[in-house]
Order: structure tokens, then C-alpha cells, then sequence
């Protein structure tokens, strides 16, 4: 009895269970249609709702996803900005040191071509220096009194010299007139007039010959400047010198001018010349003319090239370079083709260059013509305008003759005064 209570009651149990296994959905339209009816199984409905909830979650995710991504995004975004603001700033900076790097690029420019000027006028200098070293000036003789005499042995093939003959005493020391170098030293105590000769070569034509009686300094090869002793004379006797430019022969007297050696008229030679004297009157040179810090020359000069290193009171006709010293001083005008003047100098005159134009690599100047702009034709206007004008300053005239009238003294006080300059400017 009890095990068939138990069975009824799970039979009650299935068949309730069996009952609610589904639904029935009844749809009623608003019109006159007939209802109808939709049956929907628990397991259908479950696996909607189940579809729904996946659905659900799967664009719940996508959502997530898709916000997770727009966050990266952003930050990549905020970063780019940000890299693009230093790099920005970089950039700024980039060009601020490229501008400076310019104008110090500018800046060297001017240093270096100043640089470069500096150079070429210490070349210029040193150039000269040496020019003027490697010109044999003064007397070769010193230590002892030298008095120039005429050739003693003019007469004798042997003995007989082109240039001049001093005597002088013994322990008088010969030395070097220019820089250069010993190419002979010729030996000969059998000679009856020079036992000794030295010959010195300057490397720009220059060659100057001493003979003499003593004991010879140096030997053949040596480099020697000015005032190097070449020897040492063992006793009283002469020392002959000669100058030779290019093979002709040179007067030695035109080479030297001392500092207590005054010359009247004009000094002319077919060589170069070193004054350090005075020279009254001018001056005319086949060679170069050096005029040192104690020489004066008034009068005017001619010569190839000139340094100024003393005063000339005259003009200058230089057919190369003129170079005026820091100590120079030129009162007159010049002519040359290149002048170097150095800006503690003084120069009070006018100076033309003597350059052929049409050589000139720069080519000539062009010269823009003026051409004055037509007057246009005045209208009727214009002309009421002056005519109206011309009565008003008629009128004004009439006023000031009047009054210049009444007020005769000071018409004439201001008749006296100086009237203004009237400068114009040509653009």
C-alpha cells in the first residue's frame, strides 16, 4: 500500500512537470483577424534565453574591448602629441643653433679674411724686408777710418777694379753689404796687389766683389746677412768693392747715402739706392729706392719701387708698389700701380693708380643713365591754381618792398649777411 501511494505520487509529480514544459503564446492583432497562437518549449525558451545572455556577454565584451582599445589608442595618441611637441621644441632649438652656428659661421669669416689681410700684408712686409735686405747699401767697411780713394792700380791689368778702392788701416773688419751667400773665396799671396777676394751672392741679380790683403771669416757656401764680418784686414792697405746688377756694373757710390751724408741736386741712378741721409732735390732710379726712418728726400721721385720709411716732401711717380712704413711720411702726390700704406703712416696728397682699365678683370664700371621724367601737362585746374598762387606771392612781394622801404637799415644789415649754401644731393 505504501509503495502504491508512492508511485501516484510520482506520476502526479511527471504529469505536472509534463504540463509545464511549455507555453503558449496567444497574439491578438487590433484588427478584425482571427488570435493567434505560438507554442514555445520550456528547452526552446531556455536556449533564447541562453543565445540573449551569450549575445549579451559577447558585446559586453566587444564594448570592453573596444573601450580598452580607445584607452591605448588615446595614450598612443597623448604620446604622439607629446613627441611631437618635443620634437617641435627640438626642432625650434635646432634652428636656433643653426642660426647661431650661421652667424658664427659669419663672424669666422670676418676674423678669417681679416686674418687672411693680416698674412698677406706681413707677406707683403716680409717680402719687402727681405727685397730690401738682399740690396747691397753702405760702406763695407767699418771698425777703422776708410777713405775712398781713386783705384791706385787703374793702370795694372791685375789690379785694376770696376767699382771704388777705400785705404784703410789695419784691424779695419770687411764686412757684408747684403744679405746672400759666399759662392768664392779666392786665395793668392803671390797676388802683388789683393791676396784675397770673396765674392757674395744676393739671389736677386745682385753679385758685390771685395778685395782686400787679411784674413778671410768664412768660407764658400756660408750664408751670410748684413754687416757679417767676411775679414779682418792684418795690415794698412786698400779693399776694393764692386757692385754688379744682372752682370752690369753699378757705381757704389749711388748705393749708399749715410745718415750724416747731405746731397744737393738731383740724385740719379741706374740701380737701386739706400738713403739714409738727406736728399735735396730728387731723385730718379732705375731699381728700387729705399729711404730709411732717418732719411729725408724733398724733391720728387722716380724709380720702380720705393719704400718709405723716412719723409719725402714731393711727388711720387712709381711704376710698381710704393710702400709706406709706419714711420713714412709722403707731403705730395703719387703715382703708382700698387701702394701698400700702412695706417700709422701719413700721406697728405693725391694718389693715382696707374692701371689699364680695360685689363681689368672686374671689367668697367656701368654707369646708369638719368633719365628726368616728362612733365605732364597741367590742367586747367592747376593752371587757375598757379595764376591764383602767382597773385598771392605778388602781393606778399609788394608787402616786403614796402616794408623794406620803411626799414631801410635793416635791408642793408641783412644784405650784409652771408647767404646759405644750397647743397644738392644727386641719387
Amino acid at each position: 500500500m505504501f509503495r502504491k501511494k508512492n508511485e501516484e505520487t510520482k506520476t502526479k509529480r511527471a504529469a505536472t512537470k509534463k504540463q509545464t514544459t511549455g507555453y503558449t503564446l496567444l497574439l491578438i492583432p487590433n484588427s478584425s483577424d482571427a488570435a493567434k497562437t505560438v507554442e514555445v518549449t520550456y528547452d526552446r525558451l531556455l536556449q533564447l534565453l541562453t543565445g540573449a545572455v551569450a549575445t549579451a556577454i559577447i558585446v559586453i565584451c566587444l564594448v570592453l574591448s573596444m573601450m580598452v582599445h580607445n584607452h591605448k589608442l588615446k595614450g598612443s595618441l597623448d604620446e604622439a602629441r607629446n613627441s611631437i611637441a618635443e620634437l617641435s621644441e627640438t626642432n625650434r632649438n635646432l634652428e636656433g643653433t643653426v642660426s647661431a652656428l650661421s652667424d658664427q659661421v659669419e663672424a669666422d669669416k670676418k676674423v678669417f679674411s681679416k686674418i687672411e689681410d693680416t698674412i698677406s700684408k706681413k707677406e707683403e712686409e716680409l717680402a719687402i724686408e727681405a727685397e730690401e735686405a738682399a740690396i747691397p747699401n753702405g760702406i763695407p767697411i767699418r771698425n777703422a777710418k776708410a777713405i775712398m780713394i781713386e783705384d791706385p792700380y787703374r793702370e795694372s791689368e791685375g789690379g785694376r777694379t770696376s767699382g771704388i778702392v777705400f785705404t784703410t788701416l789695419k784691424g779695419a773688419v770687411v764686412d757684408s753689404t747684403a744679405e746672400g751667400i759666399a759662392i768664392h773665396v779666392d786665395s793668392d799671396d803671390s797676388n802683388p796687389y789683393y791676396t784675397r777676394g770673396v765674392t757674395i751672392d744676393h739671389g736677386n741679380g745682385y753679385v758685390t766683389y771685395y778685395r782686400f790683403s787679411g784674413d778671410v771669416s768664412i768660407e764658400e757656401g756660408t750664408r751670410v746677412t748684413k754687416g757679417d764680418v767676411l775679414a779682418v784686414l792684418t795690415d794698412d792697405g786698400f779693399v776694393a768693392y764692386e757692385i754688379r746688377k744682372d752682370g752690369q756694373f753699378i757705381d757704389p757710390k749711388s748705393t749708399f747715402i749715410g745718415a750724416d751724408t747731405k746731397v744737393e741736386g738731383t740724385l740719379i741712378t741706374h740701380s737701386s739706392a739706400r738713403i739714409d741721409g738727406t736728399v735735396l732735390g730728387g731723385v730718379v732710379a732705375d731699381g728700387t729706392v729705399i729711404l730709411s726712418a732717418n732719411g729725408q728726400i724733398q724733391g720728387n721721385v722716380i724709380a720702380e719701387n720705393i719704400v718709405v720709411a723716412g719723409v719725402i716732401d714731393g711727388n711720387l711717380t712709381i711704376k710698381d708698389k710704393t710702400n709706406i712704413e709706419p714711420t713714412g711720411e709722403v707731403y705730395g702726390d703719387i703715382n703708382t700701380a700698387r701702394i701698400l700704406i700702412d695706417e700709422q703712416s701719413v700721406f697728405q696728397g693725391k694718389c693715382n693708380m696707374n692701371v689699364d682699365r680695360s685689363k681689368s678683370k672686374r671689367g668697367k664700371l656701368k654707369l646708369r643713365e638719368v633719365v628726368k621724367p616728362q612733365q605732364e601737362p597741367q590742367s586747367t585746374e592747376t593752371k587757375l591754381d598757379a595764376e591764383s598762387t602767382k597773385k598771392s606771392e605778388d602781393a606778399k612781394a609788394k608787402k616786403t618792398d614796402e616794408k623794406s622801404e620803411a626799414a631801410p637799415d635793416k635791408k642793408e644789415k641783412q644784405a650784409d649777411e652771408p647767404k646759405a649754401l644750397k647743397v644738392e644731393t644727386l641719387e
